[in-house]
């Protein structure tokens, strides 16, 4: 037995259950560090394809959104739409009236404005537009949105002052809005909404 060198050992095969040499079964460290990089490079490589494939239907959505819509001028028409408003209206009735004058009101008239809709309403029960960012005033009021992403598509702001823009900042902007599109005369301001009542002739 002390003859029979270490890599000269036999020992059983539990699947063929016959004497193999012990070096042929288990791999080698060179063998185990080939089948690692391939391995790695095979799901590196599964990896980059995925990230190809994703980016080009991208592309090509973006393409066939541009063929459809712009080139065509779709867009161009559809941006261009007037809505229909009713015309034998009385005084004191209106198209729309938007309650409050934060982003999302005066946003809407801006739109309505856009659109060719002129009687409309904004009513807001403090004396000034901003909605939550002129009531709220507290030391450290600021938003959670990075301020690029936290203004109008139409009307970005190139002159925030921090990354997340604090409360003076933002209801300046508010204001700067509402008079650039003139929409302050369409405000009544100081007015509380207490009730709706939906008039089922109308």
């Amino acid at each position: 037995m002390n003859n029979i060198r270490r890599e000269e050992m036999y020992w059983l095969n539990p699947n063929w259950v016959q004497p193999v040499r012990k070096s042929n079964m288990a791999p080698t460290y060179w063998q185990r560090l080939f089948m690692t990089k391939v391995f790695n490079i095979r799901r590196d490589l599964y990896d980059y394809l995925l990230t190809i494939i994703v980016v080009l239907l991208g592309l090509i959505s973006q393409f066939l959104y541009w063929l459809v819509f712009d080139s065509f001028g779709r867009y161009e028409n559809r941006s261009k739409r007037k809505l229909k408003c009713i015309e034998d209206q009385k005084d004191g009735e209106y198209n729309a009236i938007i309650i409050g004058t934060g982003f999302s009101g005066i946003g809407t008239a801006i739109k309505l404005k856009k659109h060719g809709m002129n009687n409309y309403i904004l009513i807001e029960r403090h004396g000034h537009v901003g909605g939550t960012w002129y009531a709220n005033k507290y030391p450290g009021c600021a938003c959670d949105v990075p301020s690029n992403l936290y203004s109008y598509s139409f009307e970005p702001n190139p002159k925030w002052s921090h990354y997340f823009s604090r409360q003076p900042e933002i209801a300046e902007y508010l204001e700067y809005c509402t008079d650039k599109y003139n929409i302050r005369r369409h405000i009544q301001f100081n007015t509380n909404v207490t009730q709706l009542k939906w008039i089922e002739e109308r």
